[in-house]
């Protein structure tokens, strides 16, 4: 935590610097604010406008390395820029804070902060799959120096959990029928990586 609040202190000073590897990223405008006059109505505060939520992923040492790994796995992936320690900063000059990129067209951050913070299952990125074709190459590609768990979900090698699964999945688990609904649920607790022909045989019965 130390780490977080001295990069934090040492982003506002001005003790970093930007590289741009392509387009140019803005990691703090200045033009983007909360209303000041925001209405209240019936007790409960209106809806705040933002222009972009991203995630951001907190790593020890590997937000370099991880932001790489992911964005030579996703189409659609890019990183978009980067900060680096300056002169006086809390790193090593030239080492970095953090890494905005994005995967699938999707905003993330990746930051180096304090050791000691692990990622855990309450947080995973979930990747809904068009085909079993998908669900392979994620799941071969993500689980190369991570660890495959159940029902599919995994842990890469940087322990940021994942969930790989085929897009029909909440249909099959969703069905009116219970029968068919129980089915595909005790079908898939016998699975790791899921096996959306496997599934769809056991929503339907055979």
């Amino acid at each position: 935590m130390k780490t977080l609040i001295a990069a934090l202190v040492l982003l506002a000073g001005g003790a970093f610097a930007l590289r741009e590897p392509s387009a140019r990223a803005n990691f703090a405008d200045a033009s983007t604010s909360v209303p000041q006059d925001r209405t209240i109505a019936a007790g409960v505060e209106s809806m705040i406008p933002v222009t972009n939520i991203k995630t951001c992923l907190w790593f020890e040492t590997q937000a370099e390395e991880a932001t790489r790994f992911y964005t030579s796995i996703f189409a659609g992936s890019k990183v978009l820029g980067e900060m680096r320690w300056g002169e006086g900063g809390f790193g090593p000059q030239g080492s970095i804070i953090a890494m905005d990129f994005e995967l699938a067209g999707r905003p993330f951050m990746a930051l180096n902060g304090a050791q000691g913070v692990a990622f855990n299952d309450s947080v995973s990125i979930a990747v809904d799959c068009a085909s079993q074709v998908e669900i392979d190459a994620l799941w071969e590609k993500l689980c190369d120096g991570g660890k495959p768990s159940q029902c599919g979900w995994l842990k890469d090698k940087f322990g940021v959990s994942w969930q790989i699964v085929p897009k029909e999945l909440p249909a099959l688990l969703t069905d009116k029928d219970p029968v068919k609904r129980k089915r595909v649920f005790d079908a898939m607790l016998q699975m790791s990586k899921l096996d959306l022909a496997r599934l769809k045989q056991a929503h339907a019965g055979r």
